[in-house]
């Protein structure tokens, strides 16, 4: 599904590839570490289930491979938050925070459901703060009501949150939901695809997820959040399928009550 990635090369920068799994308290904790290539998952002895950690999650394997996916496509704008660190680069919180979110939906999309993450409400305290809430629950659920800029708290997890439920939204219309706008679209309440554009719930999650990695693609360090709405509307436009002047509109309708907007 994914673009211009060749995962049988061993030419890919991600292979060979490790996974850490049980690392008790790791310093890295859950984590695509580019630099080793390794994904760590953390086991959390505080868990309020003694044998559970995460690498029992798929949620959490398949976000950590994605931040992996996103390294064999764009380099080096996956290495920029820890260049940061090394002062090669300032700290980039729009871009670590679409990177963030580009991982959640690809772990919803080989899931097929959006309710994902919901594992670090019961299991990993640890791993939370009180600002983390989606709604009343701790989750980093893409079924939520965020915009921008209100949802802006300036934390790359949280804030992509209201990337990822873009993303969501987008899905959810070319599956045949219903949309309901958020807050942040002042000219509608509700938004429908007509049957000719509506596809399966499987093929709508591949095409968002194509569309969502194209443009990804396009980023560099210097990247905001508009910059990627931009990006995501140049790829449609040039996307057989999403090219259609009523998908085209869904998407700018779902950018534009999010807040995530050129």
């Amino acid at each position: 599904v994914l673009p211009g990635v060749d995962f049988n090369s061993t030419a890919n920068p991600i292979f060979p590839l490790t996974v850490y799994f049980k690392e008790d308290g790791a310093v890295t904790g859950t984590s695509y570490d580019p630099a080793e290539k390794v994904i760590h998952l953390m086991y959390d002895s505080t868990s309020a289930l003694p044998d559970f950690h995460i690498a029992d999650e798929a949620d959490s394997v398949y976000h950590e491979f994605g931040h992996a996916l996103q390294h064999a496509m764009n380099e080096t704008v996956l290495e920029s938050p820890v260049a940061s660190f090394l002062d090669l680069y300032p700290y980039n919180r729009d871009l670590d925070s679409v990177l963030e979110a580009l991982a959640d939906f690809y772990a919803a999309a080989v899931a097929r459901d959006d309710a994902i993450l919901p594992y670090l409400s019961a299991n990993f305290p640890s791993l939370l703060a009180a600002n983390s809430r989606t709604g009343t629950q701790y989750k980093r659920s893409m079924q939520n009501n965020l915009v921008f800029p209100d949802a802006y708290v300036r934390n790359a997890h949280l804030d992509g949150r209201v990337v990822a439920a873009t993303l969501n939204d987008f899905r959810k219309l070319l599956s045949g939901d219903t949309l309901r706008i958020p807050a942040g679209c002042t000219t509608c309440t509700q938004f429908k695809l007509s049957a000719a554009n509506i596809v399966d719930k499987g093929t709508a999650y591949d095409r968002v997820l194509s569309l969502a990695y194209s443009a990804y693609e396009g980023l560099n360090t210097k990247s905001t959040f508009f910059h990627y709405a931009t990006l995501l509307g140049d790829e449609c436009a040039a996307t057989a399928w999403c090219a259609a002047a009523e998908v085209t509109d869904a998407l700018a309708t779902v950018l534009d009550s999010r807040g995530v907007k050129p």
